[in-house]
Formats: structure tokens, sequence, C-alpha cells
């Protein structure tokens, strides 16, 4: 998993430090991907139709190769980030997501409980770094504490002063800002 959020985190410096938007990339993407999601959407059977380990692997295999295809084509001719780099990021977070997703369809069929909780581990681990970090960063809890001139730091001058109590809701969310 840890190379999963490296290879993302990677993937995010290259997008910021070549001065890209990342609201554009978004919409970009989302764009790009409705027609890939109905091809592989058809693709895929019902749940009452489960596939064995090798079908999965193999449709697995098919919608990163087209789902990765697509995207580095759009990051590098949209976007121009270095084809060779974003192919590596692609790799690494593709095969590292692959990985768990078809040990968890290989579990679902045999221990349709087990997975409940892999599942729930999974999108914790993944739900920090991509979701809340950023969103943490928007309104201002940096790494090294409140961004001045941020929501947050206005936020502790009006509601905290210098005195934020340990256990607060800003001093939650300042340590969320600082460890994610």
């Amino acid at each position: 998993m840890q190379g999963v959020i490296s290879s993302t985190t990677s993937l995010h410096e290259s997008l910021v430090s070549s001065g890209v938007s990342l609201p554009n990339v978004t919409d970009a993407l989302s764009v790009l991907y409705e027609d890939i999601v109905r091809e592989l959407e058809e693709m895929f059977p019902p749940p009452s139709e489960a596939l064995g380990h090798d079908e999965r692997q193999a449709m697995w295999d098919h919608a990163m190769t087209t789902l990765g295809d697509a995207t580095i084509g759009l990051l590098v001719d949209t976007f121009h980030l270095p084809a060779k780099e974003t192919r590596e990021h692609w790799n690494a977070i593709s095969a590292a997501i692959g990985s768990v997703l078809i040990t968890v369809a290989d579990l679902a069929v045999q221990h349709p409980q087990i997975v409940k909780i892999a599942v729930g581990v999974l999108l914790m681990e993944l739900v920090a770094p991509l979701i809340i970090r950023p969103l943490l960063q928007l309104v201002g809890f940096g790494a090294l504490g409140p961004v001045k001139g941020s929501f947050a730091a206005w936020a502790q001058s009006v509601f905290w002063g210098g005195k934020v109590e340990a256990n607060s809701v800003f001093a939650v969310l300042q340590k969320a800002g600082m460890v994610l």
C-alpha cells in the first residue's frame, strides 16, 4: 500500500511542479473515463456470474491497460508530463491496486465476510492520503502548522488564539494535516 501512496504522491507532485491545475486534470479525466467505464461495464459479468481467478486477472489487466493508455496519453499530451515517469507511476499504482483487488475478489468468492474487513482497511488506507490530506491542505492545515492567511490560521486566531488545547477539534485537524 505504501507503494501506491508513494506513486500517487509523486504523480501529484509532478502535476503541481508542472504548473498543472488539478481541477483541470480531474475534469479531463472525468470526460475521458466516461466512455471507458461504459465499455468496461459491458465486459464485466454481473455478480451472479462470478469469474474465476484467471478470468478476473485477465479482465483487470485489460481494464488497467485501457485506462492507463488513456490516462497517460492525456497527462502527457495535454498536461505535458514526462511519458516515462508518468507510465512508471501508473504501472506501480495499477499493479499494487490490482493485486489487492484480485485478492479481495478471490476472498469474496471463498470467504464473503472477510472481504468486508479487507475493503474497510483498504478504504481507510486510501482515503486518508488521497482525500483527507488535500482537504486539510485546502483549508490551511499544512505539514508545519496552520498556513499563514488560510482559513485554518483565521479559525485558530478567532476561536483558539495562542492556546490550542490538546485533543480539541483544531488540534486533531492540525495533527492530521501534519501527519498525513
